[in-house]
This record gives structure tokens, sequence and C-alpha cells, in this order.
């Protein structure tokens, strides 16, 4: 605890400043969620909720797909950029062009998935909520304010669009059927979020035309990581829908419950990783032992802490599923026993990639590991979800993000053991 405690204490003001806009924003994910998922369980029950967390899933996968990874190239681009307004508005519009063309044809594609998924193709209207929500989310530009460590604002405003949804949520779902307005009211926050960010975004860097040109180059420049954030939702979103297709609604609410409490203390650790990165990224330039130094320190720091966080939901899962899902749910604990393991994984694959591979220039190798675990996870669910379920397919994630960290720690290890000074490319790779 004191090298966390010296860890922040040595970070920068603007660092500092990007960390608690990002807590806000965070805070919301974690806490509303722990109204919005106890409510909607006992008011829609196993069968509809799970529909209702398949057209979630559906979303996240859009806004997965729409981003292109450019909250991992963009935002290193912004750190890198210096301030230059010029290169910013042409970044932004490049950026924004290349999410359009990627948005018409991830949305159409959506939408004809959720047709041949039974539980969706039963649900058009949580479905078409469920696509503008992806949309709209995909849009927003928080990766400029993030490069530019300059979040506090974009991330209250988003905070609080999210409070009002939730408090939307609660007052007009009152009965099984009414789980699309749940996804409606997420879908209206999340596009006011966006419009603001996108105006403000504007308003900072300036208003550069949209170009087939600069179009491009933002599609080519980040096809690497696009190929990364595809291959990342193979074991991750996707497992949902994987599940809605091999099994059961009620399997596909139990599955979705144990990831959703796995997934809130992960989305307390993503702040201090997205702080750090622009941060690794501009003192890597001047510094590269500075920068090593910190990704071990963060590295020994995360991957302890959410070790201790998953044992202890591992011990008191019976009464964490009871609280959040309610009784009906206690085929879930297997499930959320076998994922607390997905913690300490996911929490040192993240900062290995983000403060080590990424800033080094491993793209490349970033993209091939995340793609093989994508497979692994398909054959693994393939095999193990259409008889055990949500148990199968929890196993098959564990399978693969235990390894991409292995695959990780193979290609980082002469830089772990011996501790040279990163190289940070000039330029995104």
């Amino acid at each position: 605890m004191a090298n966390a405690a010296d860890t922040i204490a040595a970070m920068p003001g603007r660092v500092l400043q990007t960390l608690t806009a990002l807590y806000v924003s965070q805070a919301a994910n974690v806490i509303l969620p722990l109204v919005t998922v106890p409510f909607l369980a006992r008011a829609l029950g196993a069968q509809e909720w799970g529909a209702i967390a398949l057209a979630q899933a559906c979303a996240a996968w859009l806004a997965l797909v729409i981003d292109y990874g450019f909250s991992i190239t963009a935002t290193r681009d912004v750190a890198r950029a210096g301030g230059d307004r010029v290169r910013l508005a042409r970044l932004l519009a490049g950026v924004q062009g290349a999410k359009l063309v990627v948005a018409l044809g991830a949305g159409l594609l959506a939408l004809a998935a959720t047709q041949l998924v039974p539980v969706l193709a039963a649900q058009p209207a949580a479905a078409l909520a469920a696509v503008a929500a992806g949309i709209a989310q995909g849009f927003h530009p928080g990766w400029l304010f993030q490069g530019l460590e300059r979040l506090r604002l974009v991330s209250a405003v988003d905070a609080a669009l999210k409070i009002g949804a939730t408090v939307a949520t609660v007052l007009l779902v009152r009965a099984p059927g009414d789980g699309w307005l749940a996804l409606a009211c997420t879908a209206i926050a999340w596009g006011a979020s966006s419009a603001f960010a996108t105006a403000l975004a504007y308003r900072r860097v300036g208003f550069h035309p949209l170009r087939w040109s600069t179009t491009v180059a933002a599609l080519r420049q980040g096809w690497q990581l696009f190929a990364y954030r595809v291959a990342l939702s193979l074991y991750s979103t996707t497992n949902v829908l994987l599940l809605g297709v091999l099994g059961p609604a009620a399997a596909v609410a139990y599955y979705a419950g144990a990831d959703k409490v796995v997934r809130a203390p992960l989305n307390l650790l993503w702040p201090v990783i997205g702080a750090l990165y622009p941060h690794a990224n501009r003192i890597g330039a001047g510094d590269p032992a500075a920068a090593w130094r910190l990704a071990r320190r963060t590295l020994a720091i995360a991957t302890g802490v959410a070790a201790l966080v998953a044992g202890s939901i591992a011990v008191a899962a019976p009464d964490v599923i009871w609280v959040l899902l309610g009784p009906g749910y206690h085929d879930a604990v297997p499930a959320l026993r076998i994922m607390t393991l997905l913690l300490p994984l996911i929490a040192a694959s993240t900062v290995i990639g983000t403060q080590v591979m990424l800033p080094a220039g491993m793209d490349r190798q970033f993209t091939r590991i995340a793609i093989t675990a994508g497979v692994i996870n398909l054959a693994v669910a393939l095999a193990l979800a259409p008889t055990w379920h949500h148990i199968g397919m929890a196993w098959a994630v564990v399978a693969s993000e235990a390894g991409v960290l292995l695959w990780q720690w193979r290609a980082t290890r002469h830089l772990l053991m011996s501790e040279p000074a990163l190289r940070v490319p000039a330029t995104a790779s």
C-alpha cells in the first residue's frame, strides 16, 4: 500500500486530474449497475433479463468495433502532438470520418445479427435500441480529451447523463416486457454525451473538414489495433452473444450476471491505466528509464490488488449473487467463482500491454496475441458451452485471458527481466 501511495504522490498534476476525471466516469460504471442490475434482474425475470443482457453485449460489441482501436492509437497520437491545434484538428477529422465508415458497415451487420439470434429476434425494440446505443457510444471522442489530459468536464457530463438514464430506467421499467426501455434510456444518454463531447472537441482544436484522404489515412494507421479490438471482442463481449446462440436465455443471464460482478472491480483499474497511458508515452520519449520504472510499479500494484479482490469475491460469491441478482440466480455462483480468476489475469495483461508493449511499439505482437486468444476462446466455447452453458463459457474466457498473459510474458520477458530502457517510436506503428 505504501508503494501505491508513493506512485500516486509522484504523479504530476495533469495525470492526477486525468485520473480523477476518469474515476468520476468509472464510478458511474461501477455504482450505477449496482442499482440497475438488481432492479432489472428482479423486475424482468431471468428469461427477459438474459435477453436484455444479450442486447447490451451487442451494443458493447458495436461500440468496440466503431472505436476501431482509436482509444489506443489516437490517444497516443494526441499525447505526442504537443498541443499542435492544426495536427489535432486533422486527427479529429480523420478519426471521426473513419468511425463513420466503420459504423455504416458494423451497424448493418449488428442489425442483421440480431435477426439471427432467436432471443434478440423476439425483442426487436431492444435490439434496435442496443444498436443505437452502440453507435452513439462508439462515436464518443473521449480519446481526444484523454490524450490531452483534459477530461474533467467531459467525464462530469458523462456521469450526469448516466445517472439520469439510471433514474429513468427505474421509473419506466415496471414489469416484464419493459426491458427495452432500459436500453432506450442508455441510447439517449450515450447520444447526448457523444454530441456534447464532439461539439466541445471541435471547439477546442478547431474544425477540419472531413476528407476521404484523412479518413483512409486514419483507417490504415489504426488497422492493426482494430484487429486487436475485434479479437478482444471474441473473448469478451462476443461470449454473451455466442452463449445466446448455444444456450438458453437463463444461461445468458447467469453468465452475464457473473461477468458484470467481475467487471465492476476491473472498472476501478481502467482509470489508472487510462491516466498513465498518455503519460507513459510522453515521458518515454524523453526519459525511457522513468517510463520503465512506472510500468514495473503499476504491474506489481495492479496485480496484487486484483488478486486480493478476486479471493474476496470467490469466498463471498453466494451472498454477492443473492444481493445483486436475487434468489433465482444461484446457478450463477459457480460461474462467478471461476471468473474471479480473470481479475489478476486481466490486470497483469492490461498493464503489460499498455505500459510496455504499446509504448515500445510492439503493436503487431500485441494484435497477434489477441487474435490467437480469440480463436482459442471460440474453440473452447464451441466445445463446452453447448453442454455446460454458462460454466463452459466461464472456463473459455479464463483460458483465453491466461493465454494472453502467457504470450505477453514471452514477448516482453527480456524487458521485464533485464530492465532495459523502453524504446518509444516517434510515431504510431
